[in-house]
């Protein structure tokens, strides 16, 4: 054998690695019962499996953002210290997760006001827009009935009854003094800003980022924001975030409190936040991608 062809074996056998790990994980490798089992419940339709990623994606990030908030509030009783960090860190870290997991199926909005966002700037039809919507808020729900089953004993040993001080675990509330135009107006400026964030790094031609420096850039953009716009209302910036769980507060005991508290607070982070939308779209095509036409 001469050194020709011993290099032609070692560049074959490289591109039979390659292509073996090239295969993975759409095609399995070693197939079993089990993945054989499972590949057969692949569904066809594909707004159906994008509905699903958000379903999912949602859940996630409202299980990390509101757990991430109780255990704060449970620990900060115990020994008298806030923690204003670890909720919105958790809150940005489990979007990031939410975004590698189920990116790659749906964009992952997880959100209905970066939804409005790309069905405005053309990036999604109407009907996938509504299904999202559909998706976002049951997904939401499902994450905040997570949570309460995750501490229904924290909970319980927390208080005696269901007060406004432990439904706040579950939904966000405006700070002492602060009015329902100050929260409104808070809330159009940061989620403003997070739809200019995602439409720019989700723009190619603006720039090209793989799929986990974009997943990266969403969560530290939103932690930046709660960290420094979440002292008025706890920077919702989601309407889903925050209806869903507070519908399920509702009817778990809570009651009507957390619908009529502080002057119908409520409708902040659901029109806040798709006003913000609104406008955030509006200024990034114009002032941004209308350029690079």
């Amino acid at each position: 054998m001469n050194s020709d062809d011993l290099s032609e074996i070692i560049v074959k056998s490289e591109l039979s690695l390659n292509s073996r790990f090239d295969k993975l994980p759409e095609n399995i490798e070693y197939p079993n019962k089990f993945t054989t089992l499972i590949k057969k419940y692949k569904l066809k339709s594909q707004l159906a499996k994008e509905f699903l990623a958000e379903l999912l994606g949602t859940l996630i990030l409202v299980l990390t953002g509101l757990a991430g908030g109780a255990q704060s509030k449970f620990l900060a009783k115990n020994d008298g210290h806030v923690d204003y960090v670890s909720p919105h860190l958790s809150g940005g870290l489990g979007v990031t997760a939410a975004i590698l997991i189920v990116g790659k199926v749906s964009g992952a909005h997880l959100n209905p006001a970066v939804s409005l966002a790309m069905f405005l700037s053309s990036r999604i039809k109407i009907k996938k827009f509504l299904a999202f919507l559909a998706a976002q808020f049951l997904g939401a729900f499902i994450g905040a009935v997570l949570v309460y089953a995750i501490y229904y004993t924290a909970l319980s040993n927390y208080e005696e009854f269901k007060t406004m001080d432990t439904a706040e675990i579950f939904i966000t509330s405006p700070g002492k003094n602060i009015g329902f135009f100050t929260a409104f107006f808070d809330q159009i400026i940061g989620t403003c800003l997070l739809v200019m964030v995602i439409l720019a790094i989700t723009d190619k031609k603006n720039v090209e980022l793989p799929h986990g420096v974009i997943a990266l850039s969403v969560g530290i953009t939103l932690f930046v924001i709660g960290s420094t716009l979440g002292f008025n209302c706890g920077a919702p910036l989601n309407p889903a975030r925050d209806l869903s769980p507070r519908f399920f507060v509702f009817i778990s005991g809570w009651g009507n409190q957390v619908f009529t508290n502080v002057d119908y607070y409520f409708l902040v982070p659901i029109f806040g936040p798709m006003t913000g939308a609104f406008f955030g779209t509006i200024f990034y095509m114009i002032l941004v991608s209308n350029h690079f036409d």
